[in-house]
C-alpha cells in the first residue's frame, strides 16, 4: 500500500504525565502553516475547494462544506461480527464490533464503544450468504475512486466521495489537499470539542485510546491526565497536513469516522470489503447521551450491520433516490477508496428541487424531465400515503419532495429516529477548541 512511516516512528511522537504531545521526528509548526488555510474556501456543495467535478451536492451551508443529510437512528441494528487479530490495515481494521441494535437513546453498556476492536483486523461473520461488493453499489451507479496511500487515506476518500462525479483517481494537487485539509481540521475540531464529554459518558476511554496510540509507553493511571493527552495528541493530528506520512498507529478509526458522520450531519457507510470480494458494512452516524450533570450531549455512534439490514436499508434509499455517503475499506489492502455516482449524483439531488433545478442543471439532458416530473408529482403528493413503499407513491414523492424531506420518509418507513440536521458551527467550536474549554454544541 505504498511506503509507510515505519512503525519506529510511534516511538518518536511522545506524551507527558501533563497531557502534552510532542512530535520529536517533525518541527512544531505553526497550525496554520501546516494546515494550509480554508480562507477563502467557498462553503457550497463540497467539503473544502476545487472539487475534480462537479459536486454531488449543491447546498449552501454556512461554516459546513457538505452536502445531503441522511436522518436515521440504529433501532433494530443488531451486531452480528466478531474480531480476531490479524495484521493491522490503514483504517485500523475491522472497526466496532458494537452494532447498532438496541432501543432508541439507549446508553451501550460498554463504556468504550470507539475503541474495542480498533487494532483487531479480520471479521468473522455470522452464518448466511455473504454480500458481494456491487451489492450495495450498482443500486447507486457507485464506482471506486483511488486515493493516494499515505495512512491518511480515509480523509481522502471521503473528499473523493464528496467532491468527484465521474473521476476514478484522486490525485493530491493544491486545491485538493487544501480541500482535504480544512475537512480533516474540522472533523478534528468536532473531536476536541466533544472530548470531555465523551469521557464523561464513557463513550472514550482516554487510557485505552493512549495505549493504542503510544503503545511503547504507559498510559496514564488519572483520567484527567489522560484525557489532556488524547486532547494533545488530537491537537497534533488536526494540524498534520493530509499528504504526509503518519505512524501506522495514528491511522484513522472508529472515533474519527464517527466524528465525520457528525461533521456531515448524515450517517456515513463503510464498505468493509476482503480479497474474495466479500462485503460487510459498518454504519455511522451520531446520537444523543445523558451527561452526569443530567445536560444531552451529542456525540458520534456506531459501528456494525448485519448483512440483511443493511441490504434492505440500502434498499430504502435507493428506492427513493437518496445516494448515502459510501467508503470502501479493502482490508486485504488497509486502504480506503471513494465512491463516486455519476450523473445520479446531480440528477438525484435535482429531482424534487425546482430552485436547484433551475439554477443548475438547465444544460443537463434530463433537465426538461426533471422539471415536468416536478409540476406533475407536486399537484399529487397530498393524495399518497408517505408510508406506503410502492413505486407509484414513490414516483410521486421523487418528484415532488427535496432530498432531505426524501430522507425523513425513508427512515420513517425503518421505524428509525431522525437525526438532527443543523450543522455545527466549526469556527465557534474552533475558537472554544483555543481557548481549551469542553464543547458547547453551536449548531448554526
Amino acid at each position: 500500500m505504498g511506503e509507510m512511516v515505519p512503525d519506529s516512528a510511534e516511538s518518536e511522537t511522545t506524551y507527558s504525565q501533563e497531557g502534552r504531545a510532542t512530535d520529536a521526528s517533525q518541527p512544531n509548526p505553526d497550525a496554520d502553516e501546516i494546515m494550509l488555510s480554508a480562507e477563502g474556501t467557498v462553503s457550497s456543495s463540497y467539503i473544502g475547494s476545487s472539487p475534480p467535478s462537479q459536486p454531488r451536492s449543491w447546498t449552501t451551508t454556512q461554516d459546513l462544506a457538505c452536502p445531503f443529510s441522511l436522518q436515521s437512528d440504529g433501532e433494530a441494528l443488531q451486531p452480528q461480527m466478531e474480531v480476531e487479530t490479524q495484521a493491522q490495515p490503514e483504517c485500523g481494521g475491522s472497526l466496532p464490533v458494537h452494532g447498532e441494535g438496541g432501543q432508541r437513546h439507549r446508553q451501550p453498556e460498554e463504556p468504550t464503544l470507539s475503541q474495542d476492536g480498533f487494532s483487531l483486523e479480520q471479521t468473522k461473520v455470522a452464518p448466511g450468504m455473504p454480500q458481494q461488493l456491487p451489492t450495495f453499489l450498482i443500486p447507486f451507479q457507485g464506482s471506486l475512486t483511488t486515493v493516494p496511500q499515505n495512512g491518511q487515506c480515509a480523509y481522502a476518500a471521503l473528499y473523493a466521495t464528496m467532491t468527484t462525479t465521474t473521476e476514478t483517481a484522486l490525485h493530491f494537487t493544491a486545491d485538493v489537499v487544501k480541500g482535504i485539509n480544512f475537512m480533516k481540521k474540522s472533523i478534528y475540531t468536532l473531536m476536541l470539542a466533544n472530548l470531555a464529554n465523551d469521557v464523561d459518558c464513557k463513550v472514550v476511554d482516554p487510557r485505552r485510546e493512549l495505549r493504542r496510540l503510544y503503545p511503547s509507553q504507559p498510559a496514564p493511571t488519572d483520567t484527567a491526565v489522560a484525557t489532556a493527552a488524547l486532547y494533545a495528541h488530537y491537537t497534533q493530528e488536526r494540524a498534520r497536513t493530509v499528504n504526509s506520512q503518519i505512524p501506522t498507529a495514528f491511522w484513522a478509526g472508529p472515533e474519527v469516522l464517527r466524528a465525520m458522520a457528525q461533521y456531515l450531519r448524515e450517517p456515513l457507510f463503510m464498505l468493509d470489503m476482503d480479497q474474495h470480494n466479500d462485503t460487510h458494512v459498518q454504519r455511522y452516524y451520531y446520537r444523543d447521551y445523558t451527561l452526569p450533570n443530567g445536560d444531552t450531549h451529542e456525540t458520534g455512534y456506531g459501528g456494525s450491520m448485519d448483512d440483511v439490514t443493511a441490504t434492505d436499508m440500502l434498499a430504502h434509499y435507493a428506492r427513493l433516490h437518496v445516494l448515502p455517503v459510501l467508503l470502501v475499506l479493502k482490508g486485504h489492502e488497509g486502504h480506503f477508496y471513494g465512491v463516486h455516482h455519476g450523473d445520479i449524483a446531480v440528477k438525484w439531488h435535482a429531482e424534487g428541487d425546482l430552485e436547484f433545478t433551475h439554477a443548475n442543471c438547465s444544460e443537463q439532458p434530463w433537465y426538461s424531465e426533471v422539471l415536468a416530473h416536478i409540476d406533475y408529482s407536486q399537484g399529487l403528493l397530498a393524495q399518497v400515503d408517505y408510508l406506503s413503499d410502492d413505486e407509484a407513491t414513490n414516483t410521486i414523492l421523487i418528484g415532488a419532495m427535496e432530498r432531505r424531506a426524501r430522507l425523513d420518509i425513508v427512515h420513517d418507513r425503518l421505524n428509525m429516529d431522525r437525526l438532527d440536521r443543523d450543522p455545527y458551527a466549526i469556527a465557534t467550536l474552533e475558537s472554544g477548541c483555543r481557548r481549551g474549554g469542553r464543547g458547547k454544541g453551536q449548531r448554526g
